[in-house]
Formats: structure tokens, sequence, C-alpha cells
């Protein structure tokens, strides 16, 4: 009869649909590759999650369909990867903002700061107020890394003046402060945290002859996700951008409901 066949034809329709579903192969998501260095607490490869700062990226990310894959690499290397014609990676992080960067990079919304001190050897007390007080130092300072108005005097001055004080380039910041308990330099400038991190992998009684100076080189230092200055990577600048917008929309959203509870 006439229902019959056409119940048997939405029948099959349904089972030829269903096959389909079945067997139609599921998008992956969009990956971007973000190169990063350790950073103690913020981007670490052995911490869950590889570290707050990347957690906040991967969210934000993941909020508009997109994955990531971090890949941890030296500080200058990342940039110089960044450069490479074709690029292994997307963007790095994370990275303070500089008025050479700028004219070269893509930078994404703030994803964290940082507060930046000048440590010194007990056996060499130190202490200042302007780069003045930095005349005749060795200075450690790991290579890539930026340390704001302060930092650009201190280049600036060497640059006009060689011999006002000797810039002693370092892999990372626990070469740095092996270093500086040797005696190998005077003092050298690092994020507190990673000053942290690299003063504990120190013996004992090295770690009580390190000290950082009162004034900060740098008291707040806002840190970003920089990109390739092309068409993808204002794309996923800007679609990175919208996700931390969400997060903090959503974050305002829960605090608010929490409130009212």
């Amino acid at each position: 009869m006439k229902w019959e066949r056409e119940s048997e034809t939405k029948i099959h329709v349904a089972v030829l649909l269903g096959a389909l579903t079945l067997y139609t192969p599921v998008l992956a998501a969009e990956e971007v590759v973000l190169g990063s260095g350790f950073w103690a607490i913020l981007s670490d490869s052995h911490l869950h999650d590889q570290g707050s700062m990347t957690k906040l990226i991967k969210d934000a990310y993941a909020g508009v369909g997109i994955t990531i894959r971090r890949v941890e690499m030296p500080w200058a290397r990342i940039l110089a990867a960044i450069d490479d014609v074709p690029s292994p990676i997307d963007g790095g992080y994370p990275f303070g903002k500089t008025p050479e960067r700028d004219a070269i990079y893509l930078f994404s919304d703030p994803v964290g700061s940082a507060t930046r001190y000048v440590y010194y050897n007990t056996d060499k007390p130190f202490s200042w107020k302007t780069i003045d007080d930095m005349k005749g130092l060795r200075i450690g300072i790991v290579r890539g890394a930026v340390f704001g108005a302060y930092h650009e005097q201190l280049s600036a001055r060497i640059k006009s003046d060689p011999g006002f004080a000797t810039i002693d380039p370092a892999k990372d910041d626990p070469a740095n402060f092996m270093k500086l308990a040797a005696g190998r330099i005077d003092i050298c400038f690092c994020d507190e945290n990673q000053a942290k991190h690299a003063i504990a992998q120190l013996s004992v009684a090295d770690r009580a002859k390190i000290k950082s100076a009162a004034k900060p080189i740098m008291d707040t230092q806002l840190l970003y996700v920089l990109f390739k200055k092309d068409a993808r990577g204002e794309r996923l600048r800007d679609l990175l951008n919208q996700g931390l917008k969400n997060l903090s929309s959503s974050l305002g959203a829960r605090g608010a409901t929490d409130a009212a509870d």
C-alpha cells in the first residue's frame, strides 16, 4: 500500500543518513604552533597544562575552535623561527613589547605580567638608582630578553661608550645565577618567579649569597603572544584576542552570578 511504501522510503533514507553520518570524517580543529621558552609557573613543559599562561592561551583558543601545540625552544630561537620562510611556528610567548619588536611582529592582548629585579652576590653588595650605578660592571642577561626602559638606556650607553659596562649573555636564567654565585658576573636581571626557580637549583651556600636590589629593573612588564606579521598571523592574533575576551566575559558573568547567589 501507498503508506507502507512511504514508510519504507523514510526508513531507507534514515538508514542512509545514519550511515553517511557514521562514515563522514570529523574535521580536526585547526592547530596553532607556538614556541615558548621555559618560564617558571607560566610556561613549563613539566607542569600540568604546561604552565598557567599556556593554559590561558589554550582555553582562549579552544573557545574559538582552535588547538595549540607548544614547542619549547630558546627565546632568541623563537624569534628566528618566526622569521624563517616557511616558518615552523606561528608565534611565540611570553614576550615583552618593544618598539623594535612592535615594528616586526603582531602582538596579542596581554596574557600576563612580570616584575623584573636586579640580582647580586652579597660578596659584592649592590644598590642602584640610575644606570650610572652600573658603570664598570659585568651584567648577565639572557639572550633575547628585554627589561624595559632602563635596559634600553643601558644598551644605548654601552653602544656610545663600550667601556661603560659589559653585557655577558647567557642561554638561560639558571646559567646566569650560576655565574653570579661564582663571581663571574656582578649583577643579572631576572623575573621574580624565574629567579626563585633558578636560585633553588644552586647549593645551599650559594643560595644564601644571592639577593635582589630593592629597586626593580622593571616594575610591571606586560607579556604577550607575538605572531608573524602576515595575513595568517593577523587572523590568529585576532582569534586569540576574541578568545581572551570571551574568557573574560565568562568569568565576569560567573562572578556576577556568584555575587547574586
